[in-house]
């Protein structure tokens, strides 16, 4: 993974990608994509553990990542938890804290899964408009942003198909 810019929206509880960041596994030739525009808010770490685990760190691009796989669900939750880890051990995060990290998904990461579905079938949309609609005022937080953005007709973006041979990097489905 390339580093890419990121701009904050609102308070910086959630982040813009300014570029395209591609992942490809290890030295194969199975990648993603995760677009310009795309919103994350990085590692969902809770509050009570950010004095342990940072949402900043070696795991900040996985993390874009695997939200995005979340978004996009074309991988099984299963394999974007997986794709994670694998991700985080590329990033040389250390052995400890990946594995907590990924226990965390692995345990609690079927909601913001479902969450996703949900706000895709509503037709929330989860990337940045490039043009037509006005940007987030400076203290505008993500969801109300979205909410407007839902109202201007800003739909969210085509479901973008994701390679089985990628997704199985993660293991079966």
């Amino acid at each position: 993974m390339v580093r890419v810019p990121f701009q904050p929206i609102g308070s910086a509880k959630n982040w813009e990608v300014f570029r395209n960041l591609t992942y490809r596994v290890g030295t194969s030739q199975d990648s993603i994509v995760v677009p310009a525009g795309f919103v994350t808010d990085f590692a969902s770490i809770p509050q009570a553990f950010q004095s342990l685990i940072s949402p900043f760190g070696p795991y900040l691009l996985p993390s874009v990542v695997h939200d995005y796989l979340y978004w996009e669900q074309g991988c099984s939750r299963r394999q974007a938890d997986r794709i994670f880890l694998l991700a985080m051990g590329e990033m040389q995060v250390p052995a400890a804290q990946r594995d907590a990290m990924y226990q965390a998904v692995a345990r609690a990461g079927g909601r913001a899964w479902r969450q996703n579905a949900r706000d895709r079938a509503i037709g929330l949309p989860r990337h940045m408009p490039t043009s037509g609609v006005r940007g987030p005022g400076p203290l505008e937080q993500w969801p109300d942003y979205r909410r407007f953005l839902k109202q201007q007709g800003v739909q969210p973006l085509p479901k973008v198909p994701v390679s089985q041979a990628f997704c199985a990097h993660g293991g079966p489905r």
